[in-house]
């Protein structure tokens, strides 16, 4: 019984879904008289871990969805007291459950307040890479091909999610870096975007003599009714201002009034072309 004990162990260790200790269980007693099939004691063992498992440590260990849609913004709070504030069309998988907590960013932007928890570290993993913390204030956005971390207080290390003693990346509070699926840099370390991250948390955006084709981009993330350039030139116009996020209408009207760039209210988008001549 116990090698097939460790078979199952095996298996949901490697779907991580808990530990061996969580699977140990007392020798069952056997009534004196009784005798039973050794096969069929196996498999009715068997049958009666799994629904065991499947009805109580799988429910407990299953990792909690929390997702939002074009547009919104929403803050969570998990079970260990830390906090963390979704940006537009974001989704995580949080897995909270005494010294274990484990988030992963499956697409999106989100801005972590984690709280502090003696011996208890808390890890956010995006594709290959993971951002290990303890206690700090940190926004993490994910890209097609890399991430990008704005370090507001505290300290992370960042590295492969299955390496302790590699190559690894340190932060300190007022940092910010961009690094590969692997948690590798891939450009040296700028000073964090505490503004940019108070503004999404706001629900605005900020431009600065923003090349028109980026600002676009950015709105577009957060409306249903996206931005099309007509022309390749109008997009090196540059744009300044502050807008608020998904409204599209008014960033739009504002360029034309601004800039006298001609727009039209397609089916489904709106179009931005050069100035008349």
């Amino acid at each position: 019984m116990r090698a097939e004990q460790g078979q199952i162990v095996d298996v949901w260790d490697a779907l991580g879904q808990l530990d061996v200790a969580d699977f140990e269980q007392d020798r069952a007693r056997i009534e004196p008289g009784v005798r039973m099939n050794r096969r069929a004691w196996m498999v009715g063992g068997t049958l009666a871990a799994g629904v065991a498992m499947g009805g109580v440590f799988l429910w407990r260990q299953q990792p909690v969805i929390h997702e939002t849609a074009v547009g919104e913004r929403r803050t969570i709070r998990l079970p260990d007291g830390s906090e963390v504030t979704l940006n537009t069309a974001t989704r995580i998988a949080a897995r909270v459950d005494g010294d274990r907590r484990d988030v992963v960013l499956e697409q999106g932007e989100a801005f972590f307040d984690v709280a502090h928890l003696d011996g208890a570290a808390f890890n956010v993993f995006i594709n290959e890479a993971r951002v290990h913390v303890t206690g700090t204030r940190f926004n993490i956005r994910r890209h097609a091909g890399f991430a990008e971390i704005d370090l507001l207080e505290g300290s992370v290390v960042i590295g492969r999610k299955d390496d302790v003693d590699g190559k690894r990346l340190r932060l300190t509070a007022d940092q910010a870096i961009r690094f590969d699926r692997k948690g590798q840099p891939v450009a040296p370390a700028t000073p964090a975007r505490a503004s940019y991250v108070e503004d999404w948390r706001q629900g605005r955006v900020s431009f600065y003599r923003t090349p028109l084709r980026e600002a676009v981009g950015e709105m577009n993330r957060y409306s249903q009714t996206p931005i099309v350039l007509d022309d390749e030139a109008v997009g090196n116009l540059s744009v300044d201002g502050v807008f608020e996020t998904g409204d599209t209408v008014a960033f739009a009207k504002a360029l034309r009034d601004l800039r006298g760039i001609r727009i039209r209210q397609g089916a489904q988008a709106w179009h931005l072309a050069s100035p008349t001549k």
